[in-house]
């Protein structure tokens, strides 16, 4: 989910539930049940994104491909390890 928050700035919520996402998406036990039970939570947003890098074309070229040719090159390592991390730059999920 994107949206503009400001003349040149943007936020993006990232969201995914998959095993694969998952493992990069902050958890916590949740021991009040019989059986244990881990909670995710399931969007990340990066907020106050520079305009330059939330239009770049490149970006969201590789973030279109990801989904539309999957291949073992396109895996969720590359999502959260070089993408949004490039995307957000000092900035950390939340």
């Amino acid at each position: 989910v994107a949206e503009r928050t400001g003349e040149d700035r943007y936020r993006l919520a990232v969201c995914d539930a998959s095993p694969d996402g998952l493992m990069y998406h902050p958890s916590v036990v949740d021991s009040s049940r019989p059986a244990e039970k881990i909670l995710y939570r399931t969007v990340l947003t990066l907020s106050d994104i520079p305009a330059e890098r939330f239009l770049d074309r490149c970006f969201w070229a590789v973030i279109h491909s990801l989904w539309m040719k999957p291949s073992e090159n396109h895996r969720a390592e590359v999502l959260y390890d070089v993408l949004l991390p490039w995307l957000g730059g000092e900035e950390t999920l939340s």
